[in-house]
């Protein structure tokens, strides 16, 4: 096998000139197409294939791709059970629970998953390709549970490279750029306030719905496509998302014979007085799905099965935007500007879309719910008594004018006032009066003990007297002193 690999090397040097390019995504691009086309299989880990297709054949192990190439040679004319058992093979191998050296494979693994997937919806219209990517999101995911820092970097970088060309063209995205929104929502929680990458997709999204500039029928589906990523963000929050809405509006629009003047809330309208959406003709086919391989398409002609196909995912997701907000307390504001244009296509398009149109028109039934403001309820302010108070017994002081009840608590206060004023004034003097006694008692001892000390200084005194006498006589017996 060791000496497969080294043939199959050798047999595509020549091939793989373009191999060093990688960090231009335009030469980048154009590479991995070339190579992608490539009928040698080449690269590390590579063997031999049986025509089974089982994953029987495939090795255990794989040396970490370090280009785009390289992983397009490795999964070149594999079916896509065994495209996920190999990259599957790889994470196993290179995980970082494993050596710390591996976070950098990782992370290189992680950028080439993703321009993968970007290929992948280049090409949308073959077969496969859109399994292959629903395929590919586990796997990222799990690259983003080892590397999170690196994985929310590298997606902030799409969205904000997508963002700045956004500005200049104001033109709506392919699809290999819109299919990073999708990948943001299956690597990170959308239902977050405030995250450091879904946000910035929230806002993109928002202002490629809003700003950006209708001018073929292929945009009117990139929006909804968008509209349907902006759906799925908001399914579980239920977080409003009036650009999304406005959008639908001005589809919605378009499919009517008289385009109402604020179509420019939807979006900016570059059709002028033409209806691309409306359907003339009557019409006796149903609705059918509408598929991402459509967006692939350069030039799209718009037919009535398209329109209609078209009208119906617009009416499906605003179904499913009203579904949401039904228990919003602006409910009532939100449709009441689809009204006139639902009452439009369900008279040209009755008898096609007669069940959604029904859902939708139940839906928009449901009365509003808006409370109009109130006051604080409090209760009355009574008026002032004029009525002069009388006392029978004049004390000498202003008495208030009090129940009976209220005299004789306030007496039995004054009177708990007084006592314990008069207890306070008791207990200072008899604190005074014990610090008195305890300070002549120390003054006593004090003296006491003065007097003793001084005898026994003066019986000292006298005692070393008469013993220096002493020791004079014994000296002076002994001749030693004169």
């Amino acid at each position: 096998d060791d000496d497969d690999d080294d043939d199959d090397d050798d047999d595509n040097d020549d091939d793989d000139h373009d191999e060093n390019n990688g960090d231009d995504d335009a030469q980048g691009d154009n590479e991995i197409k070339n190579t992608a086309q490539d009928k040698n299989p080449s690269g590390a880990g590579s063997r031999k294939r049986k025509k089974t297709g089982s994953n029987d054949d495939l090795p255990f192990t794989f040396e970490m791709p370090k280009s785009q190439s390289e992983f397009q040679n490795l999964l070149s004319k594999r079916t896509c059970a065994e495209e996920a058992t190999i990259i599957e093979r790889i994470i196993a191998c290179h995980t970082v629970k494993l050596k710390a050296e591996n976070r950098k494979l990782m992370e290189v693994f992680f950028t080439i998953l993703v321009k993968q997937i970007r290929i992948y919806a280049d090409n949308i219209d073959t077969c496969e390709n859109g399994s292959r990517i629903q395929a590919l999101g586990r796997f990222i995911h799990n690259i983003t549970l080892q590397v999170p820092l690196f994985t929310a970097d590298h997606i902030n970088g799409y969205i904000k490279s997508l963002h700045k060309s956004f500005k200049k063209t104001h033109k709506l995205p392919l699809l290999k750029d819109i299919i990073m929104f999708e990948v943001v929502r299956v690597l990170y929680p959308v239902t977050d306030l405030r995250h450091p990458v879904v946000t910035p997709a929230f806002i993109t999204l928002g202002e490629l719905l809003a700003l950006s500039d209708i001018t073929a029928p292929s945009d009117l589906l990139s929006g909804l496509f968008l509209v349907s990523n902006c759906f799925s963000y908001v399914s579980e929050s239920k977080r409003y998302f009036p650009e999304a809405l406005n959008f639908l509006y001005g589809v919605l629009s378009l499919g009517t014979r008289s385009v109402p003047d604020d179509i420019s809330r939807g979006f900016k309208n570059s059709f002028g007085k033409e209806h691309p959406l409306l359907i003339k003709k009557k019409i006796k086919t149903s609705p059918r799905p509408l598929n991402l391989e459509i967006l692939s398409k350069n030039k799209l002609k718009m037919s009535d099965q398209l329109r209609l196909d078209t009208l119906d995912l617009s009416l499906l997701l605003f179904e499913k935007f009203i579904g949401l907000y039904n228990k919003h307390d602006a409910f009532s504001a939100i449709v009441e500007p689809f009204k006139p244009i639902i009452q439009e296509i369900q008279e040209n398009l009755g008898h096609c879309l007669e069940d959604r149109l029904k859902s939708i028109t139940d839906t928009m039934a449901t009365k509003p719910r808006l409370i109009s403001l109130t006051l604080q309820k409090h209760k009355p302010v009574p008026l002032n008594l004029l009525e002069p108070d009388f006392d029978d017994v004049y004390s000498g002081r202003k008495l208030r004018n009090e129940r009976d009840q209220d005299k004789e608590i306030n007496k039995l206060k004054a009177l708990h006032k007084k006592e314990f004023r008069g207890a306070v004034r008791e207990l200072r003097k008899d604190a005074k009066f014990i610090a008195n006694v305890k300070l002549q008692a120390k003054a006593e001892f004090d003296e006491e003990r003065n007097v003793v000390v001084k005898r026994m200084e003066s019986q000292l005194a006298n005692d070393h007297g008469q013993h220096k006498s002493e020791e004079r006589k014994k000296m002076l017996k002994k001749g030693k002193l004169r």
